[in-house]
């Protein structure tokens, strides 16, 4: 490989969350269950449970302002790689992966 070229890493997560939390600043933001903050640690909790490698970040604006929701990236999920509005904390253990794939040795 040459130095021009990125070296590939493998994914060693079940699933990365990106959760915007310029979401709960608007005034169009989320209600009071649907802080970024409150989904952050959701996911968090949910992870634990399910027994998956997840990280959860706090982001700043990804630009996709969701009416009375925070929007939320997550990838390694059933749905690949997708965004979502989450509006309310019962959403969350439906966006994470239902197990953990088997992981490859290194």
């Amino acid at each position: 490989m040459n130095n021009d070229q990125a070296r590939s890493l493998p994914f060693r997560l079940d699933a990365l969350v990106l959760v915007c939390k310029a979401c709960g600043k608007r005034s169009s933001g989320p209600a009071k269950s649907g802080k970024p903050k409150k989904i952050a640690a959701a996911f968090k909790d949910a992870g634990k449970a399910a027994r998956l490698k997840t990280r959860v970040v706090l982001t700043s604006c990804m630009g996709l302002c969701p009416k009375n929701a925070t929007a939320v990236v997550v990838t390694g999920n059933r749905h690949g790689t997708a965004q979502f509005a989450v509006e309310d904390l019962q959403q969350v253990e439906s966006l994470l992966p239902a197990e953990a794939e088997a992981s490859a040795p290194d």
